[in-house]
């Protein structure tokens, strides 16, 4: 007996849980007559089965009035319940609900549990002018939107309830009665840029985003058109609330003539397909002017500049635009022929510090001022009508020592200190690429230690990465955590390479001999990162 009347216990305070019980979705303006086409969709979020006997639903107009009581109906885990007008056909109980269309004001419905006790409210349009409580009992404050004719109001996610009706609801146009709502996240296609053109394989990065505050349950399809033929269709795993993801596609096409690039995202059930969709047009170029070599940190006196690299297979003269990170710009002519130039601001500041670059080289031109903590530089060829991205470097703070130049690494997208023996190479041909690295076990090896800098020698930190788009971070400390050099910001390496490290702070000066501590990050295009803090020792 007393068996007996512990089970009867626990089946009254199952069936005595109605917090589990929301409303999930309804639809108040059918399209047409309303009369028989109104519902509203009851969903149970909880973990036990609720008996449903004795509970209401009232719909808030001017004030909340009863138009259901709920006989005996034992509603599961996960399950919904659906209760409507004649012409519902999927409707479990049919009975005239008379819900408010909004319009000009607050409309509401509420579901109250068979204790009289629990409420579930939706509240919906504004201004409450006829102040209808929320759950709180108080007149609400957060309103879902007035929907269409033919929408429903449902849930961003099943059976997710923050008491809030503004954060909760979504309208949906393709409403979903006794079914799970469509979950409706907004992706968008924010920018899609072409890398450089240096040979007829090219790049274009595409970022993809989620505007919602929510993430998706279904991946979305990227796919890339090149003059209208399909070029690749990509996959996209769900994204979290507001994250983003770069994805780089590779193409081929002549370079000389005119071509159009189309993106096309599709997510089930975005609400707004309007931004999913980008275009870009490609315009032959004639003319391959890239970036190659520049001053942003000269030694005290000496000017600031930029080197420009003229290549391809038939360089002619043309018109083109510098940009920097705060949208300051300088416009400038090249000349016919291959080469190297020069832009400066200052001529003849330039001629004093760097006598040995040909005068046919420089370019005159009102140069944005580079800045030491870091900058974005954008070059453009201008057009009649539109401005043509060409190239981009971004660099951070302490790339380089002072008085040394970021160069190119020489038929490759990697910049680099200068390893020039003057600390620059303005006007002629970078430096060729580095040896090839020694082959290492793992990651990162430190080859070298212990070195003596006043001797020529030299500290490898060698590096073997998987994936082909990397970033890296590394930084020496000295043994009381003071950041002494920095010999990579955010750089983009290859996969395989090597940063050497001539024993000197940021300030160019030799450290005193001790051991150091070198901590490397480094950041695959996939996100993943890979740290780690190894140590090295300086000697006399």
């Amino acid at each position: 007996m007393l068996r007996l009347w512990l089970l009867a216990g626990f089946i009254l305070l199952v069936t005595a849980m109605p917090a589990a019980v929301v409303i999930n979705e309804l639809l108040y303006d059918p399209e047409g007559d309303d009369t028989g086409k109104e519902w509203i969709e009851l969903y149970n979020n909880g973990e036990q089965s609720v008996n449903l006997q004795g509970a209401r639903l009232e719909v808030g107009g001017s004030s909340f009035t009863d138009v259901f009581t709920l006989p005996y109906f034992i509603l599961r885990p996960g399950r919904y319940l659906l209760i409507g007008g004649s012409l519902v056909p999927e409707a479990t109980f049919q009975t005239n609900l008379a819900l408010q269309n909004g319009g000009s004001e607050t409309d509401g419905v509420r579901y109250v549990a068979p204790d009289g006790i629990y409420t579930d409210t939706v509240l919906y349009d504004s201004p409450n002018s006829n102040q209808l409580p929320d759950d709180t009992g108080l007149p609400g404050l957060s309103f879902a939107p007035d929907v269409s004719a033919g929408y429903s109001l449902a849930r961003v996610l099943n059976g997710l309830d923050t008491d809030a009706s503004e954060m909760d609801f979504l309208p949906c146009q393709q409403p979903s009665p006794g079914l799970p709502n469509p979950v409706s996240c907004d992706y968008a296609i924010i920018g899609a840029e072409v890398s450089p053109y240096s040979q007829a394989f090219s790049t274009v990065e595409v970022l993809v985003k989620n505007l919602s505050g929510i993430s998706p349950v279904h991946p979305a399809e990227l796919r890339f058109y090149l003059d209208d033929l399909l070029q690749e269709s990509r996959e996209i795993a769900p994204l979290a609330p507001g994250d983003s993801l770069f994805c780089s596609l590779d193409f081929v096409a002549p370079l000389t003539e005119d071509h159009s690039l189309e993106f096309v995202l599709e997510l089930p059930g975005d609400p707004n397909p309007e931004n999913n969709r980008q275009t870009l047009d490609l315009w032959g170029l004639a003319t391959y002017v890239f970036l190659s070599e520049l001053m942003y940190y000269p030694q005290v006196g000496k000017p600031e500049w930029v080197e420009l690299e003229l290549d391809g297979p038939s360089p002619r003269a043309g018109n083109y635009l510098l940009e920097d990170a705060s949208g300051n710009t300088c416009e400038f002519s090249v000349p016919n022929g291959r080469g190297y130039y020069v832009l400066v601001s200052d001529s003849t500041a330039f001629v004093n510090a760097h006598p040995d670059c040909p005068s046919e080289r420089i370019i005159r031109t009102n140069l944005p001022s580079l800045n030491n903590d870091g900058d974005c530089l954008r070059l453009y060829q201008c057009r009649s009508d539109s401005l043509i991205l060409i190239d981009s470097f971004t660099y951070s703070a302490g790339s380089t020592l002072q008085g040394y130049s970021l160069e190119r690494v020489e038929g490759s997208d990697y910049w680099r200190q200068s390893t020039s023996e003057t600390g620059s190479s303005p006007g002629r041909e970078n430096q060729s690429a580095q040896p090839p690295p020694p082959e290492i076990s793992g990651r990162l090896a430190i080859l070298g230690s212990p070195f003596r800098a006043r001797a020529g020698e030299q500290l490898q930190i060698v590096y073997d990465l998987p994936g082909e788009n990397n970033s890296a971070n590394c930084f020496i400390y000295d043994q009381a955590g003071r950041r002494k050099r920095i010999l990579a910001g955010n750089l983009a390496i290859p996969p395989k390479g090597y940063l050497l490290w001539d024993g000197r702070d940021q300030e160019g000066r030799y450290l005193p001999s001790g051991l150091y501590f070198i901590l490397w990050e480094s950041r695959a295009s996939t996100g993943r990162i890979y740290r780690r803090q190894t140590t090295a020792i300086l000697s006399d």
